[in-house]
């Protein structure tokens, strides 16, 4: 069920020959453990890189985070990302599907880029979007984080045919 389209270590590991191969044009992205540590200030080396190649390439970018609005608002304008973002986007709940029709592309088009099995995997499959699963860089330390990675362990042991 939560089992991803497109599975990578690194977001930079993701290329637009992937994305048209998967037949997807538009991306939202999620910010902690995906593009930068968890609630960090800073991309990852070569994110910036990555976007822009995306970008360039003719795929739509939305950053789509569960973070609060002000923390959002401030890594975007700290890391010069001019991207349409979502924050809080509430994932795993459909609530901000707006989100897709801001793409302005079918929903088999768009595809949800996260770290998490529980949001960003569970939101493509509420929302009908292809997924793409990026390994956390850096594991949270909080109880609920410690219950909810080893819940998406099991999960994760299930996943058959992602690369």
């Amino acid at each position: 069920m939560f089992n991803p389209d497109l599975r990578f270590q690194r977001f930079t590991d993701i290329t637009p020959a992937a994305l048209e191969k998967l037949g997807v044009r538009g991306l939202l992205v999620d910010i902690d453990n995906t593009i930068s540590y968890f609630k960090g200030e800073r991309l990852f080396d070569g994110v910036q890189k990555t976007l822009n190649d995306l970008s360039q390439s003719g795929v739509s970018i939305i950053i789509f985070s569960n973070g609060k609005f002000e923390r959002i608002q401030k890594f975007m304008k700290d890391n010069a990302l001019n991207y349409t973002f979502i924050a809080p986007a509430l994932k795993p709940l459909t609530f901000k599907l707006g989100a897709t029709k801001k793409l302005g592309l079918k929903k088999g088009e768009i595809a949800v880029v996260g770290d998490q099995v529980f949001t960003d995997m569970a939101f493509g499959v509420f929302c009908g979007v292809k997924k793409i699963y990026i390994e956390p860089t850096l594991l949270e330390t909080g109880r609920f984080f410690k219950f909810k990675r080893a819940m998406e362990k099991i999960i994760k042991k299930g996943w058959k045919g992602v690369k």
